[in-house]
């Protein structure tokens, strides 16, 4: 059995650079920072529109042809 565990998005900043999110993950401890480039706008913007947010996240299994 996988374990989900809860992350967050809250902290965003957009500087000459580009635009910037943290992603953090409470439990462990873990707080990363990514980079939001041009490659794919439109999905860009409507990450960027839709900030802050919190979700679980789960973790896929792969077996054969299967995926759980």
């Amino acid at each position: 059995m996988t374990e989900s565990l809860p992350h967050e998005v809250d902290t965003l900043s957009e500087t000459f650079s580009g635009r910037h999110i943290e992603i953090a993950w409470p439990d462990l401890g873990i707080t990363v920072t990514a980079k939001l480039d041009d490659r794919n706008r439109e999905l860009v913007d409507a990450l960027w529109e839709s900030l802050p947010y919190r979700s679980l996240q789960g973790h896929a299994l792969v077996a054969g042809e299967h995926l759980y």
